[in-house]
């Protein structure tokens, strides 16, 4: 589908006194980068040092104190502590994290992670009379539980101590927060200064706290944080929360373990999907990420957690390899929803909000995966689209939506026909235990996609950061590009454009000849993975403008500068 181009204005940029070039200077500015002292503290503040404990106290969450308090008092008494974790990758390194720190200051600890079919996402009434059975005295959930208000007094009428720890957001009456200790960096009364923590960030703030408050030395503090740092890297990228701030200090320290390669989990896991090293934030968004997540898509979750907390070789290499059959597994699935969803609709009449519901047969699609077929359909249609699939109680839907349209507010119009559903604007799921009812929902959220959309332009946007031309570019740029990482969710790496540059040759390479390499100025040279097809139209000697990444091309201890190609047009002589 043709991309609008979203080429960078004009600006003089006199509320910045960086004294860098243009294009650096854009690239700071919209991170919110305005002064030398910012720049300074972007690229020197690093974790462990006074400036990061002084900042991101943990003891700014009003509970803290009491939370931490009250885990030591468990474990001097030797209380059973249960871990209560969400099934994706981030509640799974939450988990970990949590149970291998608690370890090394001898708590008597526990785990329980919901089944994603059979339980759904968070505390659940059996499974807190399950734990109040086995003796557990206190509960601490990761990644989920701030609108647990019912299980979490359960639990009180147990007598189970409950800490919640969560990052998403809460109840807009504060009445319905859960009768107990409180920490979610979401809350909008908190103080503390990171609102964006992933799950397994605010699990790492409570070991910071309890690392603080212990009789251990600096030193060994520093080392036990430092440990479970690779955990915090994967279950922050893989959520997807803004890499700024505290969020990009703890990525950037935290690659820098996972880069060591000492949890044998993660190194089997790399073998089994022939990760390269070294290790980015692309990585853990793209090869490790939906791995762990595989588990519970197919399965059950405890087969990432067991990963990540092997200590035998051999049962790391068993449980990657497990993983990594999963994740094809889970690939097939996703292809094949999306190929039977792509029967349904009309390529040449496209709805305003698309919609692929599951046939009445046997084979119905696996609820686990129907979340990414919905995301792969609205990235290609460019149209908010439902996958339906059906369950023992009706329906089951995820959504993914499209900039412009806030999916779980248009839910919120539907909500009388919905039995349940949550979201937020970009995702959304929803059950409906009727065919009434989803007739019926079906009719009433077209009408909205129609009334929300019919006035805007549907083509895909490609937000372009800051211009540079071909002849700019060398190593020390890219250096100074790249020290803006990690990249990902807020701080995504800068997608730069070329224009009215000329092709001096044309390379295909690959066994198939599908990917394509144009060789430009300065001998610089722009790539295209499985795309010589599409761009079979540009010809030796053509002008034209490239939307592009800058990498670097490192052969043979040489490193060169390279353009990744993310769109191509003739030139458009602006």
């Amino acid at each position: 589908m043709e991309k609008i181009w979203q080429l960078p204005t004009e600006e003089s940029f006199t509320d910045s006194d960086l004294d860098l070039s243009p294009v650096l200077k854009r690239l700071y500015y919209n991170r919110g980068i305005k002064t030398k002292s910012d720049r300074q503290a972007f690229l020197h503040t690093v974790f462990g040092d006074e400036k990061y404990f002084k900042d991101f106290d943990p003891f700014l969450f009003a509970d803290m104190e009491k939370a931490v308090d009250l885990i030591i008092s468990k474990i001097k008494s030797g209380a059973k502590i249960a871990i209560f974790g969400d099934y994706d990758a981030d509640g799974v390194t939450s988990s970990a994290l949590m149970l291998q720190a608690l370890g090394l200051l001898k708590a008597k600890t526990d785990v329980y992670i919901p089944d994603r079919v059979k339980e759904g996402y968070g505390l659940n009434e059996a499974a807190v009379r399950c734990l109040a059975s086995e003796g557990t005295e206190l509960i601490i959930t990761v990644d989920c539980g701030i609108r647990s208000n019912k299980e979490a007094a359960l639990a009180k009428e147990l007598g189970v101590d409950v800490i919640i720890s969560d990052h998403h957001s809460l109840s807009n009456d504060r009445a319905d927060l859960p009768p107990c200790l409180v920490l979610d960096c979401a809350d909008p009364e908190s103080i503390y200064p990171n609102r964006y923590l992933a799950g397994v960030g605010m699990a790492f703030k409570i070991i910071q706290g309890l690392l603080i408050k212990s009789s251990l030395d600096n030193d060994t503090r520093l080392r036990i944080m430092s440990e479970i740092l690779d955990l915090v890297a994967l279950g922050t990228v893989t959520d997807m929360v803004p890499l700024l701030g505290e969020n990009r200090l703890l990525v950037k320290a935290g690659l820098e373990v996972l880069n060591k390669q000492k949890r044998l989990g993660v190194s089997e896991l790399a073998i089994a999907g022939k990760i390269n090293i070294p290790f980015t934030a692309f990585s853990i968004g793209f090869q490790f990420g939906p791995r762990l997540n595989a588990a519970s898509r197919l399965a059950h979750a405890n087969t990432a957690l067991s990963l990540l907390m092997a200590s035998d070789k051999q049962e790391a290499k068993d449980l990657a390899l497990d993983l990594q059959a999963k994740n094809i597994e889970r690939q097939g699935q996703t292809d094949k929803v999306v190929r039977e969803v792509e029967a349904q609709i009309d390529e040449n009449n496209l709805s305003w909000m698309l919609v692929g519901l599951a046939e009445l047969n046997e084979d119905s699609w696996n609820e686990g995966v129907i979340g990414l077929a919905a995301g792969r359909l609205a990235e290609k249609y460019h149209r908010p689209t439902l996958v339906i699939t059906r369950t023992s109680e009706g329906f089951k839907s995820s959504g993914r939506s499209i900039p412009g349209f806030n999916m779980v507010k248009a839910l919120e119009e539907c909500a009388s026909n919905l039995d349940r559903y949550g979201g937020h604007p970009m995702a959304c799921g929803f059950s409906i235990f009727s065919q009434g009812k989803l007739d019926n929902f079906l009719k009433k959220i077209e009408e909205i996609a129609k009334r929300e959309l019919e006035e805007k332009d549907l083509r895909p946007t490609l937000d372009i950061e800051a211009l540079l031309p071909v002849d700019e570019i060398n190593l020390e740029i890219f250096k100074s590009i790249e020290d803006l990482g990690p990249f990902g969710q807020a701080n995504s790496q800068p997608r730069l454009a070329a224009l009215s540059e000329r092709v001096y040759d044309i390379i295909k390479m690959g066994s198939d000849k599908q990917h394509i390499k144009l060789k430009l100025a300065k001998g610089i040279y722009a790539i295209a993975f499985a795309k010589a097809e599409e761009y079979s139209w540009i010809k030796a000697g053509d002008n034209v403008d490239i939307v592009y990444y800058l990498e670097t091309n490192d052969w043979n201890g040489n490193s060169n500068p390279q353009l990744k190609i993310i769109d191509i047009r003739a030139s458009q002589n602006i």
